[in-house]
């Protein structure tokens, strides 16, 4: 197991408003998991060795990421202890994984040593959360080789939609958690500004792409399960929503039943579009 390297304080993020719980842990699993169809589909990486994976979490990502490109070596750097101590717990029950994945606990702001030469950079899920992306993103291209891809996927909230709609209860709660977000400093719609953030942190032959998440009657067993995974998500940060005052205890198990429940109907559909953003460090 790689020795571990000590954790630096994250001092330009915001809080990371789903909070660090044993709960959080299972459902970021499970999230990697679901969503991986679609965050993972054509990524440019079947030429490159050295990935650095940015906001790692509990690794879940990073096991897709090992399994679907087995000849990468991933280092993957994650602020939070909790989380990474979680990821570095999955390995040691992977240990075909253990022998290509580094987890490094660690700041971007204040990178640990040795970090340079990467082939390729992974970010998802995560500039949502940063008070200075484009900072965050400047500050990482001093990790990489010269002419190698970042690529960076990210959240776009208005884009949501399901039929038939949520009802007003379920719009309002959604509202909230957007509003929180912006309110703790993210960016729920940051995806929108990708190609922009890229360029202005010093990337080159920026790309940009929608990725679009729709279900429907086509799949009823997938469908069911990202309106599932919808309403955890959304329940998550319940405890975030009550301390605010947005909304009250239980509201986000209310939440979570409706979309469990639209899931269910027969002629259902769910459709969410995020954002793939790629850019190459100049030469």
């Amino acid at each position: 197991m790689p020795e571990l390297v000590q954790k630096l304080l994250w001092t330009n993020s915001m809080t990371y408003f789903h909070g660090y719980t044993s709960a959080e842990q299972i459902r970021l699993r499970e999230q990697a998991r679901i969503l991986g169809r679609y965050t993972h589909h054509s990524l440019p990486l079947r030429g490159d060795e050295k990935l650095l994976e940015v906001g790692s979490g509990v690794g879940g990502q990073t096991a897709l990421l090992a399994q679907l490109f087995p000849k990468l070596r991933i280092t993957a750097l994650e602020r939070e202890r909790s989380s990474h101590d979680a990821a570095l717990l999955a390995l040691e029950n992977q240990p075909e994984l253990a022998q290509r994945v580094q987890p490094v606990c660690g700041d971007v702001f204040d990178l640990p040593p040795g970090l340079a030469g990467f082939d390729a950079g992974y970010i998802c899920w995560v500039l949502e959360h940063v008070s200075e992306p484009s900072r965050f993103l400047a500050t990482l291209r001093g990790c990489f080789r010269p002419g190698a891809t970042m690529i960076v996927q990210e959240v776009f909230g208005q884009s949501f939609r399901t039929e038939p709609l949520l009802s007003l209860f379920g719009q309002d709660y959604y509202s909230s958690y957007l509003c929180l977000q912006k309110e703790l400093g993210g960016d729920p719609e940051i995806g929108f500004r990708l190609g922009a953030l890229l360029d202005e942190a010093g990337y080159e032959e920026v790309e940009v792409s929608a990725q679009v998440v729709l279900e429907d009657q086509r799949s009823p067993r997938r469908r069911q399960e990202i309106f599932t995974y919808m309403g955890q998500l959304l329940a998550s940060v319940e405890d975030s929503l009550v301390e605010k005052g947005y909304c009250q205890a239980g509201d986000g198990a209310k939440v979570a039943a409706e979309l469990t429940e639209l899931g269910a109907q027969e002629e259902s559909i769910f459709f969410y579009t995020f954002v793939r953003a790629l850019g190459r460090v100049p030469k």
